[in-house]
């Protein structure tokens, strides 16, 4: 590494706000090379329920280099606890300041692409013991139109399964997901 980068590392490093944390990294500063990533494992019930998106994990990187923490600051799970699992397990050049290897904080996005879903997928995501994933799908199924691969009795289907969420669901999130999705399919 070249005494420039050293420095400009050096420079784009906050002062630790308290005594003894550790330093984060300027945000205008290009992060330290990653040199092992393994990709998040899409959690089955996401993929069922359509649930996509970032998630945003604040991860220490320790003096060699290896992720030894790193916590979700945005995401639902489970796509966030996929994403820290993922995180925790990759690697990154050490960041050298004076010549020395220094402990950093670093913020990364972790992307999780749509995956196709099926009327069945989503019903059965309505059962899920995630929020975000019966909100997700809750709200897919919102969308469903016969069609080429959907039956105007999967969209019955559809109706009739929002209705029983409803009638247990406690949370208020699913809930409006729910009750906005049965005003569309009733639309039809």
């Amino acid at each position: 590494m070249s005494i420039l980068l050293i420095m400009a590392l050096a420079v784009g490093l906050q002062a630790p706000a308290e005594p003894g944390e550790r330093p984060h990294l300027d945000p205008k500063i290009r992060e330290p090379r990653r040199v092992k990533a393994s990709p998040p494992e899409y959690p089955p019930d996401a993929v069922k329920a359509g649930m996509h998106g970032p998630v945003i994990v604040e991860c220490t990187v320790g003096i060699d280099g290896k992720v030894t923490n790193a916590i979700a600051t945005e995401g639902d799970p489970p796509l966030s606890d996929a994403a820290v699992a993922a995180v925790r397990k990759w690697r990154y050049e050490p960041l050298l300041l004076n010549g020395k290897p220094k402990e950093f904080v670093l913020t990364v996005t972790v992307h999780f692409q749509l995956q196709r879903v099926t009327v069945e997928g989503l019903c059965e995501s309505l059962r899920s013991r995630y929020e975000a994933v019966r909100e997700s799908a809750a709200t897919l199924l919102g969308y469903v139109r016969p069609g080429a691969r959907v039956s105007p009795g999967d969209v019955a289907q559809a109706t009739r399964q929002l209705k029983a969420l409803l009638d247990r669901e406690q949370s208020q999130r699913v809930r409006t997901a729910a009750e906005a999705a049965l005003d569309r399919l009733s639309a039809q």
